[in-house]
């Protein structure tokens, strides 16, 4: 990593801006305070790996393994590495994971209500309602639509 590290420009040029504490004119200016150098790579907030572009892909790998989903990638992620955009890409590759797309909860299917009458009043809708401080209740006949309300 500190091979690849040393072989990226802009990433050599953001290590010799944190020596001198200049901001570099480049995405990791937003978390420039919460940044420090260790041993030849970018550390955020002490303990999260800002690795070089040419690791990012390498790397993109190790939240999402186990097929985790999305939420779990990106907690994995926030505890190990970050780079500007890191939040998008995983929930890309979850996305086009067909593995975590398989066993991923998804909403139930709500069942088709199959009504069948044949002659009037044989099927009837009901709601219960106040108005003006009274209690009604509303019957519609499914067939011809005949509404009836009692109080």
């Amino acid at each position: 990593m500190r091979d690849t590290a040393r072989a990226d420009r802009d990433y050599a040029d953001t290590l010799d801006a944190i020596a001198v504490n200049a901001i570099p004119d480049n995405p990791v200016a937003s978390v420039w305070p919460r940044l420090s150098a260790d041993d030849g790579l970018i550390v955020l907030d002490g303990h999260r790996l800002v690795p070089p572009l040419p690791a990012r892909a390498e790397i993109l790998a190790l939240p999402h393994s186990g097929h985790p989903g999305t939420q779990k990638a990106l907690w994995n992620a926030s505890q190990m590495v970050f780079w500007p955009g890191l939040r998008n890409k995983i929930i890309q590759r979850v996305a086009a994971c067909a593995a975590c797309q398989s066993v991923r909860p998804s909403l139930p299917v709500e069942p088709e209500i199959v009504t069948t009458a044949n002659h009037p009043m044989q099927k009837l809708g009901a709601h219960m309602f106040t108005f003006a401080g009274h209690e009604f209740v509303l019957f519609v006949d499914w067939i011809l639509g005949y509404t009836l309300i009692k109080r």
